[in-house]
C-alpha cells in the first residue's frame, strides 16, 4: 500500500509559497489612487458645531434636571400642571375625552 507523509490531523499545514524564476518581471504595480476626500459647505459645518453644543447643553439639562428630581424640587402641583400644559400645548399629546 502507498503511503502519503504530510501533517497529522492535530498539525497546521504550512503555508506554500509561490515560486518565481529570478528573471520574470514581477507584476505591474497599481498607480496609487489619492485618498477620498469630503467639503462641507459653510452651512453644513455651522450645522455640525450647532449639533455639539446643543449635546452638551442637552446633557447639562439633563444632570440639572435629575438634581432636581433627586431634590425633591419636582414634586410640587405647580410643577405638574406647568408641565401638563407643555405637554397638551406641544401636541405630542392628545387632550383626554371628557363626558
Amino acid at each position: 500500500m502507498n503511503r502519503i507523509d504530510g501533517p497529522g490531523p492535530t498539525e497546521t499545514p504550512l503555508p506554500i509559497e509561490p515560486q518565481r524564476d529570478a528573471g520574470q518581471p514581477s507584476a505591474p504595480k497599481k498607480p496609487k489612487r489619492p485618498a477620498d476626500r469630503i467639503d462641507l459647505s459653510e452651512q453644513a459645518k455651522q450645522l455640525m458645531d450647532g449639533a455639539e453644543s446643543s449635546k452638551l447643553s442637552r446633557e447639562q439639562k439633563v444632570e440639572e434636571t435629575r438634581k432636581r428630581l433627586l431634590s425633591g424640587e419636582l414634586f410640587k402641583p405647580e410643577v405638574y400642571e406647568s408641565t401638563a400644559e407643555k405637554l397638551l400645548r406641544s401636541g405630542d399629546l392628545e387632550e383626554p375625552e371628557t363626558e
